[in-house]
């Protein structure tokens, strides 16, 4: 997607990142104006139905779960060959990318480690397994006070009771 670029009721205005399954733009709402994060499903991947639905079902999850911890799901565009969630825009960067500048102090560490926790905690009293935790799914909100932790990306997350894993495949990040 390029800036400029429509997508149902939003202007694509930049790319703020990309990853293996999904790439995330800044969008503006045509009518409200307001600032949002667009994660789209790469177009080769949105046309599985399997994927395109699980993808969409990613938001569906997260809007039913509500803590400060976790990136509000707001909206869902789904035209032909695209499958998007519309979310809260979050100002900081990633705990990966935090760490590129050296090691945390002690307190700060224990605070972001409290706060993920308690996120997770919240979603696995939801049903809901996350199986991709790593500092590039930690988002520190900076402009916060303490620092603010989003838990992001639940795509490859599992509902209990639920076997979305194909036999033979795996899940997450292959550790390096």
């Amino acid at each position: 997607m390029e800036p400029g670029e429509a997508v149902g009721n939003y202007i694509v205005e930049a790319t703020l990142g990309e990853g293996g399954m999904a790439s995330v733009y800044r969008v503006r709402h045509r009518a409200l104006g307001s600032a949002h994060a667009l994660k789209v499903l790469r177009p080769e991947l949105a046309r599985s139905a399997h994927l395109r639905a699980r993808f969409l079902h990613e938001g569906q999850v997260l809007a039913q779960i509500h803590h400060p911890g976790l990136v509000r799901v707001t909206d869902v565009v789904d035209p032909p060959g695209v499958a998007g969630l519309v979310m809260d825009l979050l100002e900081g960067r990633d705990l990966e990318r935090r760490l590129r500048d050296g090691p945390l102090p002690v307190d700060e560490a224990a605070g972001i480690l409290l706060q993920a926790l308690a996120t997770v905690q919240t979603a696995h009293a939801a049903g809901v397994i996350h199986r991709d935790l790593k500092p590039a799914n930690l988002f520190l909100v900076e402009s916060e006070h303490p620092v603010g932790v989003r838990v992001l990306d639940f795509g490859i997350a599992k509902l209990r009771g639920q076997d979305q894993t194909r036999e033979g495949g795996t899940m997450g990040t292959s550790p390096t």
